[in-house]
């Protein structure tokens, strides 16, 4: 949830430091101005997390399939960043984001059936 707030205050903080923002999230990286196309692309990508994680520790309805939803979008994205990598550059760069992605889509998978019964409970009280 950090990542997400952070994502409003770098692009506001960047001129007034005379920097450029750096993004960088899943193998998509970019240095420049804040509100460059790809710039954005990954500030969406960050704010999304951020909701998902809001939901899934606030324990809303909505926030296991969000976490699984960005989960899988995050592998997708780290596959394609390094088949992007292979294409152009003609090296292999292992994503280590994909290390930490695989074991919390494990646990994720996990918790499902508490989750959605715990849904369930809520819905019937």
């Amino acid at each position: 949830m950090a990542l997400g707030i952070a994502s409003f205050v770098l692009p506001m903080a960047a001129p007034v430091l005379g920097k450029p923002a750096t993004y960088e999230i899943f193998g998509l990286h970019h240095q420049g101005a804040p509100f460059d196309p790809m710039a954005l692309a990954i500030s969406a990508i960050i704010l999304s997390l951020a909701a998902s994680a809001y939901g899934l520790l606030f324990g809303k309805s909505w926030g296991l399939a969000a976490c699984l939803v960005t989960g899988y979008g995050g592998v997708a994205i780290c596959l394609g960043s390094m088949v992007h990598s292979v294409a152009s550059q003609g090296t292999l760069t292992i994503r280590l984001e994909l290390l930490l992605q695989v074991p919390y889509l494990v646990k994720l998978h996990k918790i499902k059936p508490l989750w959605l019964s715990g849904a369930r409970s809520h819905r019937e009280a």
